[in-house]
């Protein structure tokens, strides 16, 4: 036998009518309308699970749909601070242009050419214009002094071995001496 003909079995022994030696009771009704309340309440309660079931469904796809909404739109703050921000980095490289721009004219200075000087402009150029031409005029100082301590140790260098002019005959030793100069200073 099946579980409902179980069911429907046990639902007429309950109806049929009970007889006691002392009393006699029909409970007929009784069970009916307690069978029918349950079955109210059976329904309500899978309503109810439903219901909450569905609403939880919608909450969780409202609370994803939020999230996503929120990546992808910015308050107005943010949006702010990302101009803000994206300007900022804008003057920097601007500024760092700059120094870059001034450094070039002032090691241009030096007599030396772009590719002598290109590999040192990028360490000493920075976001300060001003601190990037004091460390150009720094270096310029420096190849400077370096060139007038070479260019006085080649005139000593020079003037020593130079031979010292005879006394005498003028016209003949004036050319030995040119020549002896010129050979000395490595023009011949």
């Amino acid at each position: 036998m099946s579980e409902d003909a179980n069911v429907n079995t046990e639902q007429e022994e309950t109806t049929q009518t009970e007889t006691t030696p002392e009393t006699t009771e029909t409970s007929t009704e009784e069970p009916s309308k307690d069978d029918s309340k349950v079955a109210d309440l059976l329904k309500k309660l899978a309503a109810a699970e439903r219901a909450k079931k569905t609403a939880e469904e919608a909450l969780t796809s409202e609370k994803s749909a939020h999230a996503a909404l929120k990546r992808t739109t910015k308050t107005e703050a943010e949006l702010l601070e990302e101009k803000q921000r994206e300007l900022e980095d804008n003057a920097k490289k601007y500024q760092r242009m700059m120094a870059n721009a001034k450094a070039k004219s002032v090691l241009s200075g030096t007599g030396l050419s772009e590719d002598d000087y290109s590999s040192i402009l990028e360490l000493i150029t920075t976001d300060d214009e001003a601190h990037t031409e004091s460390i150009a005029n720094e270096i310029k100082s420096l190849l400077e002094n370096q060139a007038k301590k070479l260019e006085k140790s080649l005139r000593e260098k020079i003037m020593k071995e130079t031979p010292k002019p005879p006394p005498g005959d003028a016209g003949s030793t004036n050319k030995d001496y040119e020549a002896k100069a010129r050979k000395a200073m490595g023009l011949t």
